[in-house]
């Protein structure tokens, strides 16, 4: 809070509407709106560099932003303590995919691929997870019997997303 008082940055602590804003929210935006996402100091903090992905992701455009933060998201894609965090990043990342090399392609693929074995649960996530793996895939002329296990279970569980997500998938796969 003594940052952003020091920057001039408005903040608020209470609860609204929208929800809870964070103190460090209006910090994360005034680094976006400034393109200073290079400061190792700043970014050493996990709560602001996931509302500097939060922001990224609600804009819900491609940002030439996103390749200084690459690096970071996927580390923390790693070690994410929460599901939650970890959906925003993956969201972040499908946004974002036209920006990632083949390398990064494949260090995402592996991370999800050990993730989706051994940590994620929510359908949610293994949706967000999913979709961005089929657009990683070098197989185009084949689709995994995974895969389509996937889409079929998404037809029974509540979540809309998790259909959403199972319908674009499948849709992609088919116009592959």
């Amino acid at each position: 809070m003594t940052l952003c008082n020091n920057l001039g940055l408005s903040f608020a602590t209470s609860q609204s509407l929208g929800g809870l804003t964070l103190a460090k929210r209006p910090l994360a935006f005034a680094m976006i709106l400034n393109g200073n996402l290079s400061d190792s100091q700043m970014l050493a903090d996990f709560e602001l560099r996931q509302e500097i992905f939060r922001h990224l992701r609600i804009a819900g455009t491609k940002n030439e932003l996103f390749k200084s933060v690459l690096t970071m998201a996927l580390e923390d894609l790693q070690h994410c303590p929460s599901e939650r965090e970890a959906a925003c990043i993956l969201d972040l990342l499908y946004i974002n995919r036209e920006y990632c090399n083949d390398g990064e392609k494949k260090k995402i693929t592996t991370i999800i691929s050990d993730q989706l074995t051994d940590g994620w649960r929510m359908p949610n996530t293994i949706s967000l997870a999913r979709r961005l793996l089929a657009h990683f895939s070098e197989d185009d002329d084949h689709v995994s019997p995974d895969q389509l296990k996937w889409i079929e279970s998404c037809l029974e569980i509540e979540e809309e997303l998790s259909k959403q997500l199972a319908l674009e998938v499948g849709a992609f796969l088919l116009e592959r």
